[in-house]
């Protein structure tokens, strides 16, 4: 395994959810990382961990060659080592793509050396792996255009590991006075890092232009932003900067719905999936469907075509708070019914041996 994470083991984060679907019938073997190289900007200091890390898991590869079967790579610089493993050893290489690479430098606005390296990694990896792996149909079709076989392409969601929101679930008032909450407000909650670009632009957006206009409406209404990141100044007196929480699902649990201003052509959403298996009515773009496309506007999510519009079904959800209860009751069972993990583990193991044979 290329990374082989051992922190965010409790999140739905991609990396640390594949690891636990694939420990379940495999053995996993590499060399571990405690934390991530960089979050948004890369400097001399992360590339230098990063090209440290490459040069042990080649040496771990070579050296233990007997004793694995199959390379399993996060994204394509780590895939970029996999495929060296791969090239040397004679063992099948699969990149797990977390979206699409050229799209991913075109909306961070990533530096020009950055998307080159990028662009020609991916261009190298695809040719070399075994098997991708593409988080949605809207994924695979863009990595068809780029000349990517349709065969060397399979669609493996990413999933909800159920058990993480279950087991923070509590009654909400209880929550809210364990958490140090307003215990007679309308809470509603943004869980995005802000080290992300994407992120960091919707967290600015909700404190700029969504709470002045919340607050002119009610006043009784406090925006929740989780995780770590800048915090914008002046900060509108309606936002809650909290920094990281130990468990995000007990924040969900205890807000009255969840919201999402984020615009992604590709890859996944995951606070999106989070909070629907929190049953939180959440507010969406309509992009989030590439993803998600079950997401069904006033069944199982609110979703908006542009921002003026969030901010108008963002009032009226928190004006029928009860009513949108019974559309975060569907948004729980679409998770079940879709995106439980544990679903994914028989199509995933097909993969593997379809790589191995």
């Amino acid at each position: 395994m290329i990374p082989l994470d051992t922190f965010g083991v409790r999140s739905n984060e991609l990396m640390p959810l594949r690891i636990r679907l694939l420990s379940l019938r495999n053995e996993i073997v590499g060399v571990r990382r405690d934390a991530p190289f960089a979050e948004g900007t890369v400097t001399l200091a992360t590339l230098t961990r990063f090209l440290w890390y490459a040069f042990k898991v080649l040496l771990y590869g070579l050296r233990h060659r007997k004793d694995f079967d199959l390379i399993f790579c996060q994204e394509s610089f780590y895939a970029l080592v996999g495929v060296c493993i791969s090239m040397l050893t004679g063992k099948p290489c699969i990149r797990d793509c977390v979206g699409v690479s050229r799209e991913f430098c075109q909306r961070e606005k990533r530096s020009k050396p950055y998307t080159f390296a990028s662009l020609i990694s991916s261009r190298i990896v695809s040719r070399f792996v075994k098997m991708m792996l593409v988080l949605s149909e809207v994924d695979k079709r863009a990595y068809v255009e780029q000349g990517v076989a349709p065969d060397r392409i399979a669609v493996i969601p990413l999933n909800v590991d159920l058990t993480l929101a279950d087991e923070a679930a509590a009654e909400k008032q209880l929550l809210r006075e364990r958490l140090g909450l307003e215990t007679n407000k309308r809470i509603l909650i943004f869980a995005g890092r802000r080290e992300q670009p994407h992120n960091k632009k919707a967290a600015w957006w909700i404190n700029d232009e969504l709470a002045p206009r919340l607050s002119r409406r009610f006043d009784d209404v406090q925006i929740l932003m989780t995780a770590s990141g800048e915090v914008p100044r002046p900060t509108h007196p309606a936002v809650t900067f909290t920094g990281f929480v130990p468990n995000v699902f007990e924040y969900f649990h205890a807000s009255d719905i969840a919201i999402a201003p984020i615009e992604l052509p590709t890859g996944v959403i995951t606070i999106i999936l989070d909070s629907m298996s929190c049953g939180k009515p959440t507010v969406v773009m309509a992009s989030a469907a590439n993803g998600i496309p079950q997401l069904a506007d006033g069944h199982n999510a609110i979703v908006a075509r542009d921002m003026g519009e969030f901010i108008e079904k963002t009032i009226n959800v928190l004006e029928h708070l009860s009513e949108a209860q019974e559309i975060g009751t569907r948004a729980r069972k679409t998770i079940e019914e879709h995106y439980d993990w544990k679903m994914w583990e028989a199509r995933l193991g097909q993969v593997l041996q379809a790589c191995l044979t």
